[in-house]
């Protein structure tokens, strides 16, 4: 079976890459990506199963790359996490 590949965007080194290393050690293939732009380009060159994104990210937050993702790809799997929860963003 072909490991799962993932792609994580978040414009916080730290929190990408240990989220990277967290997904590694559970057997997934994971790509990174600093903000939209990068992941867009990933997005159009690969085949992801998931794509993980912050919420609050400089320039291009996480909600227009949704919608960037969704024009593009409807089908693909998004997951968005934030440290600054709220029912609205919810």
């Amino acid at each position: 079976m072909q490991q799962p590949r993932l792609l994580v965007i978040d414009d916080d080194q730290a929190h990408r890459e240990g989220m990277k290393v967290l997904l590694e050690d559970e057997d997934y293939l994971v790509d990174e990506a600093e903000g939209a732009e990068p992941a867009m380009r990933l997005i159009k060159a690969h085949e992801y199963d998931l794509v993980i994104t912050d919420y609050k990210m400089q320039h291009i937050d996480g909600m227009e790359l949704l919608k960037m993702i969704n024009d593009y790809d409807p089908l693909l799997k998004v997951i968005m996490v934030t440290g600054y929860s709220s029912i609205e963003r919810a």
